[in-house]
């Protein structure tokens, strides 16, 4: 048990997550629907690396962000589940990876300096439909291509500590090839060539094989995002469902049943 150091008060162990990683969800300020946190819920973030001093955080509960995951102990739980202190376990290879977390569309890279005057790689690029950027951990590596479609982790400083690819650009226009899914998974990622498309109705006919035709429908009005890039301009813009012709490359991705994400490639 830990006492507080305010009111000598008892803090006792409620929920132990530190063995997997638990999303948090905005809708209901809880993980999984298991823990909850309130705005008064106290949060302590501990770097992966116990070495790294200015990593350790004292916050609150606005420092969980919907769709990423964490490992956590909550404390002092009450009847409706409600924590009163978390403290969040930084792992190299966790967060922004949950059902819910929004791809990152690469863009652009350049190397910047910190305000201590160390050089940094920054990325640019497009995520939950606004243009952004973020900086690479120094011991982040990856290949980015323009138009790669990324979930991103970060440490408690924000910076990117690890890079996964739900479609590299780099394959070129090369179908899924999964044609045969259900929707019931935690996320799919979808690309393949336009073969149909009635913009009326959203239906979409989509030929995702890479060697042999594979024709799988969707309906795509709903899409919450749809971007286009541009190989010629090498640059990637905002887009509309309706904007969408039939011969188009597109990336889809769907979490959680929904289609979050539709990335057009010309």
């Amino acid at each position: 048990m830990l006492k507080t150091a305010q009111e000598g008060g008892v803090l006792e162990q409620s929920r132990d997550y530190r063995g997997w990683a638990m999303e948090y969800i905005n809708s209901t300020m809880s993980f999984d629907t298991d823990s909850y946190v309130d705005e008064n819920t106290q949060v302590f973030v501990i770097p992966y690396n116990d070495d790294e001093k200015n990593g350790f955080i004292a916050t609150d509960s606005s420092y969980f962000k919907g769709g990423s995951t964490y490992n956590i102990l909550s404390y002092n739980e009450d009847k409706f589940e409600v924590a009163d202190v978390v403290l969040v376990f930084e792992k190299k290879d966790a967060g922004g990876n949950g059902k819910l977390a929004r791809p990152f569309f690469f863009e652009s890279s350049s190397k910047i300096a910190d305000k201590d005057g160390n050089e940094k790689i920054k990325i640019v690029g497009y995520k939950d439909g606004v243009k952004t950027s973020f900086i690479m951990a120094d011991d982040a590596k990856a290949e980015l291509k323009l138009g790669d479609a990324l979930m991103l982790s970060q440490n408690v400083k924000g910076e990117v500590v690890s890079v996964s690819h739900l479609y590299r650009a780099s394959s070129g226009n090369l179908g899924s090839d999964n044609s045969n899914f259900g929707m019931s998974s935690d996320r799919v990622t979808v690309s393949g060539k336009v073969v149909d498309f009635d913009a009326e109705s959203g239906r979409l006919l989509l030929d995702v094989g890479n060697e042999t035709k594979k024709e799988k429908s969707f309906i795509i009005s709903k899409a919450q995002q749809v971007y286009c890039l541009n190989k010629e301009r090498n640059k990637i813009t905002l887009s509309q469902v309706n904007e969408i012709v039939i011969g188009d490359f597109i990336v889809m991705d769907f979490s959680w049943n929904t289609l979050r994400d539709i990335m057009i490639y010309r």
